[in-house]
């Protein structure tokens, strides 16, 4: 469980004893001293309860001091700011006390770090010399049984299903041989063959246990009552508390807690929003806390997981401040309320605070904007991250997309896996793949431009893994995914092929059974679908109606077969339900009929809803994707106005041109939701007019070109005409098309050097980094520089070596000699070198001319340089030699840091390098379609 903060106010009850035998004492003692408190000891009565005891010594009997107990999920107490604590002021009738107190309203399955404490005369806390730490998840056996035997850790609503989980504790009773959960509509403390209880079995024996529960949500049914409950071998059954799982997202009320509405959200600004709640019942005892709850990192924020902001009162209405909040962010919020019952919650609630820069990381200025959006179809080895650049920033895109890591809580691009997406503004969806099982992954998205590299907030999921069974190694890598379309006959299940592993796969699809809880392809039954990698919907036909099914995915290549984790459904019973877009019996179904006229950025779809038994439809329409080849309400949804049956058609608009996408039509009925087949189609290609102009590297117009091109592909230096004699300045020269533009090329003029000269001058000057990265889109460093230099000189030292106090002992102090002897650098007027520094663009301008020698007078004409700037000399020559640039927008900008990559190109151009890979290729921040690829493999080896 992750936790930003921990701000749990739990209920306490203290107890302190004074078991030393009875001793007289002075009303006022004289300053009394404290000698110390005993490392505390703990015993756990339940999941969420635990008693924690010490014995405190101080120097003489009579005094009043102020004890406790300090608790933190988040480390030692002692150093933690955001601690819980048991606190009470207690008179001392001996030297040395023995002190008790009981924490109530602990979470399950969580690590507590204890300390004991008493408070000096300066009200400060002496800790005990050292910590304890404990579990609640674990219970030490040290009381008898825990109470009830088993804990409901958690229900919760999922679509049509209840997800729900226990833990099942050993007991006095004997051995478990059943466990699993109860739920009714009605009924507040479920059990087995009372009312309208209803009973799910799992599996037996002591521990952990989940299950997806598949329930109808009648127009009358706005929440269930869940329980966990263990039969013992002696007859016996223990039941878990009670948790209610509202429809309307409030989910997880205990019974008894409060009834409370996330009302309004308003007022919402860079860093702050007003959450206006509603509390219409205190529950079955009075409210000790009301407010919000709210997270950017989990969408069910609690107050066990997430940041809260309490407020006064009991019912009725309130409005929460929520202040210090990340800019440009997605937040989710629900109003809650406790008693001593319980903590209700109200439905989650979405808003975005306004931009102020960028949210998460913003980048250099000019650096894109881009925020971090919902994480969505986590499976096993794979989920989908939806991003949005809501602006370029000061240059054009160069890559976009999401970077992610299982070890590092900041992902960037130089430390982390990247997964990229094509397009420049407006959101997308970045698949994220061969990720690994049952692990928490740390994930944010980022834009890159020429000014740097921003990235939107973290977010946090985590990766299933319970059940599935990779196969012997080279076997293929698959996932089950969402199991829909449950009806009495038949059922949907996805399943998602992320990796053929080392062979081509010969079979892949579900394999399911009624009989065991572990289908494989030699004792269960077997539904196969066409293709290899990717994801596709199978559909199960005809099963048993009111029959509990077991399925997961397969894939098999010639080293054998791999399974998916396995999920559970039950079919219903004359309750509807199809398979497929096939009409069963009086069942309800949805028909994806066809698509038409699909334009560059608009289709046209048509489908049919039908509800055989009388229910009326609560919604129908179409659901498309990019990349789920069995799209659902997760991708994105176009609703139809109108609630009926029949046929109705929508024109859907918005999709990007030249694009492959997957669309089916659903129907809801109720809470339950069916399916059309799928229709794959392909948007139409969009052309663009592109006026280029071609200019000298010192910024003269020789021509203009004007050709049009579909949007979304990349032009080369091939496809330009170039004015005659004049040869392109950069081979490597690519653009990527994007509507109607006006761009600028460089070339060189006729007397230029070819730059194919590939002599011995052609050794890397350049190295990696840590880790064998290259870091591209870093800042060069003074340091780097300075080597860049030394290795490309002879060597030879002229002038007067000069050495600075920065720099003794560092590895480079030979280059950053040489080149302050030979005045390439210099140092500051401090007396120091400061390697670690930065340069701008116009420092490495007069670096250059120093090195190569530019000089005599020139002229340019930049928009953002005057003549009168301090560097216009320098930049001048510079450009006039062809080592630097400006941009397509005719400007300069000075004050820009130069990146690693920026660095490389300006090195390369100026010694008229041949591109040739000098270098290793196997940067893995440095792909084959970065923009400084062939310069960075020319000017670089690979440090392992």
């Amino acid at each position: 469980m992750f936790f930003k903060k921990f701000k749990l106010a739990a209920a306490l009850a203290f107890a302190l004893a004074a078991i030393q035998a009875s001793a007289a004492f002075a009303s006022s003692p004289a300053a009394p001293v404290i000698n110390g408190v005993d490392t505390p000891a703990y015993v756990l009565h339940s999941e969420n309860q635990a008693t924690f005891t010490t014995v405190a010594h101080v120097s003489e009997a009579g005094g009043t001091y102020t004890v406790g107990f300090a608790y933190s999920p988040n480390g030692d107490p002692e150093t933690t700011a955001l601690h819980d604590i048991l606190e009470q002021s207690v008179v001392f009738s001996a030297k040395d006390m023995n002190l008790s107190a009981t924490a109530y309203n602990l979470v399950p399955e969580l690590t507590y770090y204890l300390r004991a404490y008493v408070k000096d005369a300066n009200g400060q806390p002496v800790y005990s010399s050292s910590y304890v730490q404990f579990s609640t998840k674990l219970y030490n056996g040290g009381g008898g049984s825990p109470t009830g035997d088993v804990v409901t850790e958690k229900a919760n609503y999922n679509n049509t299903y209840i997800d729900a989980a226990g833990y099942a504790y050993s007991s006095a009773n004997g051995d478990i041989t059943e466990k699993g959960f109860v739920y009714s509509p009605s009924t507040s403390s479920p059990r087995i063959g009372e009312g309208d209880t209803r009973t799910y079995s799992v599996s037996s024996g002591v521990g952990p246990f989940s299950a997806s529960i598949s329930v109808n949500w009648y127009d009358y049914d706005f929440y269930y009552y869940v329980a966990a409950y263990a039969r013992y071998s002696n007859g016996q059954t223990a039941y878990g508390s009670s948790i209610r799982v509202s429809r309307d997202g409030g989910g997880e009320s205990p019974s008894g807690s409060p009834a409370v509405f996330t009302e309004s959200i308003t007022n919402v600004g860079d860093s702050d929003a007003n959450v206006d709640i509603y509390v219409s019942s205190d529950g079955s005892s009075q409210i000790t806390r009301r407010g919000v709850v709210y997270s950017a990192y989990t969408s069910t924020p609690t107050v066990d997981n997430s940041e809260f902001v309490s407020i006064s009162g009991t019912t009725g209405s309130g409005t929460a401040y929520l202040s210090g909040l990340s800019a440009n962010t997605r937040y989710y919020a629900r109003a809650f309320a406790t008693n001593s019952y319980g903590t209700g919650y109200g439905a989650v609630e979405t808003f975005t605070t306004s931009s102020g820069g960028g949210g998460g990381l913003p980048g250099p200025s000019g650096s894109p904007s881009v925020s971090t959006e919902e994480i969505t179809r986590v499976t096993e080895y794979s989920a989908d991250v939806s991003i949005y650049v809501s602006s370029e920033g000061g240059a054009q895109i160069i890559r976009r997309g999401v970077v992610y890591s299982a070890s590092v809580n900041s992902p960037t691009i130089s430390d982390s896996g990247i997964a990229t997406v094509s397009g420049y503004t407006g959101q997308v969806l970045v698949p994220l793949d061969g990720l690994a099982s049952n692990t928490r992954y740390y994930a944010r998205a980022f834009a890159t431009n020429s000014y740097g590299t921003s990235y939107g907030a973290v977010k946090t999921f985590t990766t299933s893994g319970g059940g599935s069974a990779p196969g012997p190694a080279g076997s293929p890598t698959v996932s089950t995914e969402d199991v829909a379309n449950v009806g009495d006959y038949g059922a949907e299940v996805g399943i998602y092929v992320s990796s053929a592993g080392s062979g081509q796969i010969t079979d892949r699809g579900v394999v399911f059974s009624s009989a065991t809880n572990s289908p494989s392809i030699t004792n269960s039954g077997r539904v196969t679908v066409p293709g290899t990698t990717g994801r596709a919907a199978v559909t199960l036909s005809g099963l048993t109606a009111q029959t509990k099914y077991y399925a997961r995915a397969f894939a098999t290549n010639s080293y054998g077969t791999s399974y998916g984790a396995v999920k559970e459904f039950v079919t219903s019973q004359n309750a509807g339900g199809a398979s497929g877009g096939v009409s069963t019996g009086d069942s309800a179904y949805s028909e994806t009929r066809e698509v038409r006229n699909a334009s560059v950025t608009s289709v046209a779809a048509y489908g049919y809803a039908d509800t055989r038994a009388g229910r009326p439809v609560a919604e129908r329409g179409f659901v498309y994707s990019r990349f789920n080849q069995a799209p659902t309400l997760s991708d994105t949804k176009a609703a139809d106005s109108q609630k009926s049956t029949g046929n109705y058609s929508m024109t859907l608009t918005g999709l990007l041109p030249d694009t492959v996408y997957y669309l089916r039509a659903f129907t809801k009925i109720g809470a339950e939701i069916f399916y059309g087949r799928t229709i794959e189609f392909v948007t139409g290609i969009e052309l663009a007019t592109l006026n280029i102009i071609y200019q000298t590297t010192a910024g003269i117009n020789v021509g203009v070109q004007s050709l049009s091109a579909a949007n979304g592909t990349t032009l080369t230096a091939g496809g330009l005409s170039l004015p005659a004699g004049y040869t392109i300045a950069d081979s490597a020269w690519q653009h990527k098309v994007f509507g109607n533009e006006t761009i600028a090329v460089y070339v060189r003029e006729p007397s230029a050097p070819s730059g194919s000269d590939t002599g011995s001058s052609e050794l890397p000057f350049m190295a990696g980094t840590s880790g064998g990265l290259f870091q591209p889109d870093s800042p060069i460093t003074r340091r780097d520089t300075a080597l860049i230099l030394y290795n490309l000189s002879d060597k030879t030292t002229t002038g007067t070596p000069r050495s600075f106090p920065d720099i003794e002992g560092d590895s480079a102090r030979a280059a950053l000699e040489y080149v302050t002897s030979e005045n390439y650098m210099t140092g500051y007027p401090d007396g120091l070198f400061k390697p670690d520094g930065l340069l701008t663009r116009t420092e490495i301008a007069v670096v250059m001319c120093n090195f190569y020698g530019l000089t005599g007078s020139a002229s340019c004409d930049f928009a953002d340089l005057g003549t009168g700037f301090w560097g216009y000399p320098y930049i001048a020559l510079a450009v006039q030699a062809g080592s630097v640039s400006g941009y397509p927008d005719n400007t300069f900008r000075p004050e820009n840091m130069v990146t690693r990559a920026e660095a490389a190109t300006l090195f390369v151009k100026m010694e008229r390098r041949s591109l040739q890979p000098i270098g290793s290729a196997d940067f893995p921040d440095v792909p084959a379609t970065h923009w400084a690829y062939k310069y960075i493999m020319n000017a670089a080896m690979a440090v392992k």
